[in-house]
């Protein structure tokens, strides 16, 4: 309840509402990574609108995300996810920072590192496919970002394709289109 409670805060940008109810519910249950990912979502929120105190709570939205790597196993949806968010909030801290991301080779390298062993995990995984092609936007090579969006429709377009099929045939309509 205290979960659902907290994703709704989020959903309703009550970030510091969810974060209170996020802390209880951590202390209770140091290693609940429904807690730590509500967390981790809501700092990251909080980072993209806040014009104070970003670097305490990048410090935070980082230390969470360490937790769930830590916490979760390689294979888990959850720790694909933190792996995207890791990154993403890692581009937003440096967007509000000012830090030009060229400048920072072993940050960039990290990023990458995120993102491709998201990627190795599920190859289908659209944020850090999207966040990959980001970078590569930034770091000027328009090619390597074309693909990895391509691949995204691609994917996006065979998953649409797939749904209408899957609500045609709970209609039974399939057959006649066929």
């Amino acid at each position: 309840v205290m979960l659902a409670d907290a994703l709704q805060c989020i959903e309703h940008h009550e970030y510091e509402k969810s974060l209170v109810i996020t802390s209880r519910l951590l202390d209770v249950s140091p290693r609940h990574t429904g807690a730590l990912r509500c967390r981790a979502t809501a700092l990251g929120e909080m980072l993209k609108r806040t014009a104070t105190r970003i670097e305490p709570i990048f410090r935070d939205a980082m230390i969470a995300e360490k937790q769930i790597l830590s916490l979760t196993d390689e294979q888990s949806v959850d720790h694909i996810d933190a792996l995207a968010r890791r990154t993403e909030t890692s581009l937003e801290y440096m967007k509000r920072m000012g830090m030009q991301i060229l400048a920072d080779r072993d940050k960039v390298s990290s990023l990458f590192e995120d993102l491709n062993k998201a990627l190795q995990l599920d190859s289908k995984h659209l944020k850090s496919r999207l966040l990959r092609a980001k970078l590569y936007e930034l770091l000027g090579k328009p090619e390597m970002a074309t693909a990895d969006c391509t691949q995204v429709l691609d994917g996006l377009t065979a998953q649409v394709k797939a749904d209408g099929v899957r609500k045609l045939d709970s209609a039974g309509s399939r057959q006649r289109l066929e």
